[in-house]
C-alpha cells in the first residue's frame, strides 16, 4: 500500500491503471485529500487521473532495480581451453605486433 505523499514525478506505481505500471509524470495536490496525477503507462500513453484518500489500498510502489542481484562475487577457476581456443590464442599471440614495433609505425 502506497500513500499519496509517495507519489512523485518519476514514481512507478500499480493501481494507477489496469495495464499494469505506470511512471508518474506530474503530481499537483488539490486540498489535503485529493491528488491529480499523470502517469504514463506501460504502453506510453499519457493518461490522467484524480485520485483521494480511498484509493491508497490499492496503490503500490514498484521498486527499481534489476530483475536480479549478485551479492557475492564468486572467483571461478578458468575452463579448460579445447584445442580450437588454443590455437587461436598461440597464433593470436604470435601475430601480435609488439609495442616497439607499434611505435615504429606510426607516421608522424
Amino acid at each position: 500500500m502506497a500513500r499519496l505523499e509517495d507519489l512523485t514525478t518519476g514514481t512507478r506505481a500499480t493501481g494507477l491503471t489496469a495495464s499494469g505500471t505506470a511512471t508518474v509524470e506530474s503530481a499537483q495536490w488539490i486540498g489535503e485529500q485529493a491528488l491529480k496525477v499523470i502517469f504514463r503507462d506501460g504502453d506510453g500513453q499519457l493518461s490522467e487521473r484524480l485520485l483521494y484518500r480511498d484509493d491508497e489500498p490499492s496503490l503500490d510502489l514498484v521498486e527499481l532495480g534489476r530483475p536480479w542481484s549478485v551479492h557475492r562475487v564468486c572467483t571461478l577457476p578458468p575452463p579448460a581451453l579445447d584445442e580450437a581456443e588454443w590455437l587461436f590464442r598461440e597464433r593470436w599471440n604470435r601475430n601480435a605486433p609488439s609495442p616497439k614495433d607499434m611505435r615504429r609505425s606510426r607516421a608522424f
